[in-house]
Order: C-alpha cells, then structure tokens, then sequence
C-alpha cells in the first residue's frame, strides 16, 4: 500500500472524535455558565439577608463559599459574614472572626463554617472541620440582646460532635486533625457536651484529648494559661523591654522535669531568638514585633502560639508645627490637629488647653482617625498631645505623646492703606518667599519672619465636586468601570489639595485613606477592595505649600457624600458537617 492510499475509515474516525471534544467543550461551557447564573441569582434573591457578624483578613488569602454554591469568593480586609458561611483559611494566613461580642480567631489551614443553634435562642455556633482556632467570650455585661430583647447567648464551638460552650469571659483554643481533638482551657471555664451524651466543667488549664476513635488519651499535655491565644501587648516604655509572664499547667508529666519555651521571630523557628527553662511558669523580655513561641517537653511540642506586641510612643504629631504662629483680625481661626496613625489603634484621644501640665484641657476628644479640626480657637498659646487608644483586646495602656505647642494671636486693628493692600494680596497669593521679603524697622525681628511666612486667614473651600454629594455608585456600574473617579475645581491662592476618604458607620467615621498634598485637582481610588457596601465621606482641603515643603496656609474643608450599593450574599444551607444534639 502506497503512502497516496487512504485508509478506510480513517476520516470517518477523525470526525467522531472531532465532534465528541466540541461537544465536551460545550458541555463544560454551558455547566460552568449555569453555575456562574445559579450563583448571580442566589445572591441577588438574598439581600436583605441581615450579617451575624464581621471576619477581618490578617494575612494572604482567606475565603468564603455557601454550602450550596461550588465557587469559592476571596475575602476583603473587613467583610460582613453570614449564617451557612463555609471560611478556610489558607497556609500563612489569618483571620479573625467577630460575632455579637465573642472574638474567634482562625489560624492557617483551618476550615469553619457558621451555622445558627437548633434550639432557637438565637445563638451561633462555629463548626470546626479542619485546623486551629481559640475563641474568647464576652463578658456577662456585653449587652448583646436578639429581636425579643433578651440576652444573647455567646457562640459555641462544635468540634466532630462535641459542643463545647465558653462560659463568659472565658478563652479556650481547639483544633481538629487526622488523629483526633484537643481542646485547652486558657481562662475561665467552659462545658463540654461529648459526642456520647456526657456532659463535662473544666476549668482553667484544663485540657480534654480524644482520638479519632472519640477516646480520651492520657498523653503528656500542657495548658498554656497566660499569655492568652493571640496575645496583644501595648509597649508604652520607650527603650525598655516588654516583660510578658508565661505560665502552664501540665498533665501527665513529671512535675519537676522542666519544660523548655522557645521564643522566635519566625513560624519556623529559624531564627530562635530566646529559650528559657521552667517548670511552671517562665518570663520572657520581649520588644515591639510579632513573636511565636512554642512549648516543648522531651523535644516534643506541647503547645504554641503567637503574641504582638505594639509600641504606643511613636505618635508623631505633624500639624500644627511646634511653636507656629496663626493670626486673625476678626473671628478665631480654625485650626487642624494631625498625627502620624498608629498601627493596631482603634483611635486617639486628643488633649489641647492652655497649660503644659494639661489641667482642664480645654479639647479633650476621642476621635476614629488621625485628625481633628479645632473651631474657634482663642487667642494664647495652645500646648496639645494624643494618645492612641486599643481595644480591649489588647493588655496594657498607652501613653500620651510628648506635647507640642501653637500661638493664636488677634492683631490690632489696621488703618493703613498699604498694610490693608498687603491683607488683601496675602488672601490670594501664597505666601513670598524668605528671601525677598521686605521688613519694616518697626517690627520686632524675631517674630516678623515667622509672621510674613505664615498669612491670615484660611483659603476658600473646593467647588464643584465630583461625584455630587449623596450620589448612588450601583454594582454593575463598579464591576463595569472598576474605579472611582474624584475631581474638584482649582481654589485661588492654592497650589496643593488634600484627598481624604472616610466610611461612615452610624454616628463614627472610618478613615480609609488620606493623600499627601496633590499637585492636580483629580484623585481616583483603583484599590476597591478598601471598601465594601455602605455610606462614604469623601473631602478636600486646599492648601498653600512653600519650598521647603511646609503649609503656609490651609484651607476650608469641603466634603461630598455616596453610597456603595452591592448586593449582599444569600442564605446557605449547610447538612455535611455532624451536628450534636443540643438539647
């Protein structure tokens, strides 16, 4: 047979294994494609579903699917969840879980899911399937009540049968694997309800092991009771140490073989940095960072954990600069206090009076972001601080920064033809330069530099903001253009604008993101994963820059409104992971 010759049915194979692969390609199409529409309309059919609670992403990758739904969605920093949530969190990753006023933090490679209590107190209960977590309960004063108006129970952990219920205040850490449960009582107390209808109080450095068998093991253990899971520390020392006690409780051990801590400035303990002996209890001096640490007894790891520890005395205030000067003829100028923001802090307190010892601040306001605006602001010399404040989870206090002081001063009143030109100019032009300045004899030296460096009066507000205050950005129109665009007219006398963002949450605002001084009237957020559904504050303030980088005059702030409208995700309903009977 000659290579010209054709094979009989050759062509005829080729086509049917031609069309077989278009046909799969079109199957897969079509599938993936009802997926993506079964999923569109289950969030769009559920949203006024109502959120149990919050999950801020520490690190990397951390996501959410319903027990109905194949896809999996990435999480945002803040994102509300919902009952029937499924949350993984992927290696080196974090998250913490807010629900009433329980805080539930997830370590890597750990899977949960929300569900609702089967006996209608309205309690939520958290099934672990896979990895580690630790849950500290409120306390009994929390004051979280459901629709009927009475208390709301805190959240339950259900971990392969077994609920287990913190008592208030209480903390606990539990983790699942291969080889069984453990759950650890690091304060307070808690009840565990096992699988088999027993019903168990531990109290503080209490541990409960089952295998995978359900049965209790006798294995060497320890419990951790300080520093709590996921420790926050507040360093107010500055130059010094933190000194964080550690202390255990040991189970089927030799209660005088010590065990041995070791203290790392990685997950990997690579780089161990402290390793310290004790029996009981141990002390580790520690500076500002994330710390991990492990407990190991015969080379085997008894527990772990990890601690932060923040310093609170690097507030630097940058406005106004130390020892300026602000004039006015007639009505008390505005004056705007700004700080460097501190990581970790949930806000500031801001003290500003007339004495350096702070005796009857005149300004004492506790504010969400690193600014304030002072109204009418007497004549004297003002002396101002700020204190970071953070949440109660973490332990210790913070210290007010070192204080910084300002002038207001009211000049006399101006009958002069040529200095009433000279106030004229000085409110539409910036500021003339040092070295070409003129002196008249007449003024002192040392306070005519200062005062010809920084004019009277504020610049006028920004006009014609864009979008329009109150405008609605809808979800299509976002996933279409994947940006918002900020713009506002030139203000005379300017040559710089402030952009700031805020998200509006009842009567607090959030701030998001605050610009340096723009050299162009436009601003346009890309990042949209920094906010989520709600109501937003957006300003500008224009101001009036030197050489040297200084404000030499500031504006009047103009603020604009919007609101973000996306769809809220729907109700799942969950039956693959074993529910114990609660009752």
């Amino acid at each position: 047979m000659t290579s010209t010759e054709k094979i009989p049915g050759h062509n005829s194979r080729s086509r049917v294994i031609d069309a077989c692969v278009v046909l799969f390609c079109v199957a897969g199409a079509a599938f993936t494609l009802n997926l993506f529409r079964l999923d569109l309309f289950q969030s769009i059919a559920s949203i006024n579903n109502k959120p149990v609670g919050t999950v801020s992403v520490k690190y990397n990758n951390v996501q959410r699917r319903f027990s109905d739904r194949v896809l999996w969605s990435r999480l945002t920093i803040e994102s509300p969840v919902y009952i029937g949530d499924l949350i993984r969190v992927a290696e080196y990753s974090a998250a913490t879980l807010y629900v009433n006023s329980d805080v539930i933090d997830l370590d890597e490679n750990t899977l949960i899911r929300i569900r609702a209590s089967e006996d209608g107190d309205g309690r939520v209960i958290i099934d672990l399937g896979s990895g580690s977590l630790s849950i500290t309960a409120a306390a009994e004063n929390a004051g979280d009540t459901n629709k009927s108006g009475a208390a709301v129970k805190g959240v339950a952990l259900n971990i392969r049968g077994s609920l287990v219920e913190p008592q208030a205040g209480s903390t606990l850490s539990a983790s699942a694997g291969d080889n069984g449960i453990a759950v650890h009582v690091n304060y307070g107390e808690l009840r565990i309800k096992i699988k088999n209808g027993l019903s168990r109080l531990f109290t503080r450095g209490g541990i409960l092991t089952l295998d995978a068998d359900g049965v209790e093991q006798p294995s060497p253990a320890a419990v951790v009771t300080l520093p709590r899971p996921k420790a926050r520390f507040v360093k107010s020392s500055a130059g010094q140490a933190l000194n964080i006690p550690f202390a255990w409780n040991t189970v089927n051990i030799d209660p005088e073989q010590p065990l041995r801590l070791e203290i790392s400035a990685d997950r990997k303990f690579k780089n161990v940095r402290q390793t310290i002996e004790g029996v009981g209890s141990a002390n580790a001096a520690l500076d500002a960072g994330t710390w991990y640490w492990r407990l190991l007894y015969q080379n085997k790891v008894l527990g772990s954990g990890v601690l932060t520890a923040v310093d609170s005395d690097v507030v630097a205030l940058v406005s106004p600069i130390n020892e300026s000067l602000f004039r006015y003829r007639e009505n008390p100028p505005s004056v705007r206090f700004e700080w460097r923001p501190v990581e970790n802090a949930s806000g500031y307190i801001l003290e500003a009076g007339f004495t350096p010892d702070f005796v009857n601040p005149v300004i004492t306001r506790q504010t969400a972001v690193s600014s304030f605006v002072g109204r009418s602001m007497q004549a004297g010399t003002w002396y101002w601080r700020v204190k970071p404040v953070f949440s109660s989870l973490f332990e210790g206090t913070a210290d007010f920064s070192q204080p910084s002081s300002f002038s207001v001063e009211k000049s006399a009143s101006i009958d002069s033809r040529e200095t009433r030109l000279d106030a004229l100019v000085s409110l539409i032009l910036p500021a003339p330069k040092p070295e070409v300045k003129q002196e008249t004899a007449s003024k002192p030296e040392a306070s005519s530099a200062r005062q010809a460096a920084l004019p009277s009066g504020l610049l006028p507000e920004a006009r014609n903001l864009m979008p329009e205050s109150g405008k609605r950005i809808k979800f299509q129109e976002l996933r279409a253009t994947r940006r918002i665009d900020f713009s506002w007219a030139r203000v005379a006398g300017a040559n710089a604008y402030i952009f700031t963002l805020y998200q509006q949450d009842g009567g607090a605002r959030k701030q998001i993101i605050q610009t340096k001084p723009l050299q162009k009237t436009e601003w346009t957020l890309d990042n949209l994963a920094l906010i989520d559904r709600g109501n937003f504050v957006w300003q500008v303030e224009a101001v009036s820059m030197n050489q040297s980088g200084g404000f030499d005059r500031r504006g009047k702030i103009k603020e604009n409104t919007f609101v973000i409208d996306i769809p809220l995700p729907g109700k799942p309903e969950i039956k693959d992971i074993e529910v114990v009977n609660e009752r």
